[in-house]
């Protein structure tokens, strides 16, 4: 991980540990959604059929499921990954659709939230709330590391023969 992403992730926890327990939900959710964003980007091809498909009000893939789901299916992120993002969306919803009484110790909540990994040191205290910081800090700054590795990867426009057409690797039979 760069430099400049350690400075980011460490920028991004200091704020996120400031926040209520609604606010480090919804915040977490939307961070998790942009590097799942950038991690399709990275893979993808560079280009505008590409960009429309994440981004904007009628992009099919610019929700938070659909970007989940579509970087397990891409091999972008690994299944157990895939569960722990469906299961933050799961508390991220129970937080934005609850106007009140909703906080990391609402039994709703904690349920959802003893379905996450512990990923804390052994002496950390663990509370719902520590449990679900410890997991955002850990697997985002996975997700941070991954677009580099997925951006080795990246796909590149090919050539296909065309059987139909008699061609062969855009070489027709005639040349």
């Amino acid at each position: 991980m760069s430099e400049k992403t350690q400075t980011e992730l460490g920028q991004f926890l200091s704020e996120l540990n400031k926040e209520s327990d609604r606010g480090s939900v919804l915040i977490a959710a939307s961070i998790f959604d942009e590097w799942l964003c950038d991690i399709i980007q990275a893979h993808l091809m560079n280009d505008k059929v590409a960009k429309g498909l994440l981004n904007g009000a009628t992009a099919p893939l610019s929700s938070f499921a659909a970007r989940t789901g579509l970087a397990y299916a891409l091999g972008l992120i690994m299944e157990h990954e895939y569960k722990e993002l469906n299961t933050l969306r799961s508390i991220r919803n129970e937080f934005g659709h609850s106007w009140n009484g909703v906080s990391f110790e609402t039994p709703k909540i904690q349920n959802k939230i003893d379905q996450l990994p512990w990923l804390g040191p052994d002496d950390a205290p663990n509370t719902p709330k520590t449990k679900f910081m410890f997991f955002v800090a850990i697997l985002l700054a996975d997700l941070m590391h991954r677009k580099q590795l997925v951006e080795r990867d990246k796909v590149h426009p090919k050539v296909w023969g065309h059987t139909a057409r008699n061609t062969v690797i855009g070489k027709t039979s005639n040349s």
